[in-house]
């Protein structure tokens, strides 16, 4: 019985001192999508001029690295078209540089004063860890590129 004994208590030092000796593995990172998913409010402007105040812009977490963001607003009183519906849903990659997140997305969006086919959109832009969002909207029509920026905070 001894033996039995003395065996099984080296056994269990043996495994305890491996258990010890394993080293946790660090958690991986999750990804960003959770850390910029929310409420941006701000302005869009065009060529530098202020078109509209008070713009929401969501971002909504799809998975880790990719985010849903919409905007559905209306830029007003723009030359030879009027009044232009603005209805943008992209789901955008979200990478992170030290205390910034960069989002990038591809989409299109039907817009029936340009035309009525649908036009390629691209969303690029920069979110802090504070909050504050600079994104550039580019739509390009036939040749020309429309590039509408959004300046605004998480609320």
């Amino acid at each position: 019985m001894k033996k039995i004994f003395k065996k099984f208590m080296v056994l269990s030092l043996g495994l305890l001192v491996i258990a010890a000796g394993c080293k946790k593995e660090d958690k991986k990172e999750d990804g960003y999508a959770k850390d910029i998913a929310g409420t941006y409010v701000g302005t869009l402007a065009l060529a530098g001029t202020v078109v509209a105040d008070g713009v929401t812009i969501n971002v909504a977490e799809k998975n880790t690295t990719t985010a849903t963001l919409s905007l559905n607003t209306t830029l007003p009183s723009l030359p030879a078209v009027g009044d232009l519906p603005l209805d943008v849903s992209c789901d955008v990659t979200v990478t992170k540089s030290g205390d910034n997140y960069t989002i990038t997305g591809n989409t299109t969006v039907t817009i029936a004063q340009l035309g009525g086919t649908p036009l390629p959109v691209t969303i690029n832009g920069t979110i802090t860890a504070a909050g504050s969002a600079n994104l550039t909207i580019g739509i390009t029509v036939s040749v020309l590129p429309l590039s509408v920026d959004f300046s605004g905070t998480k609320q």
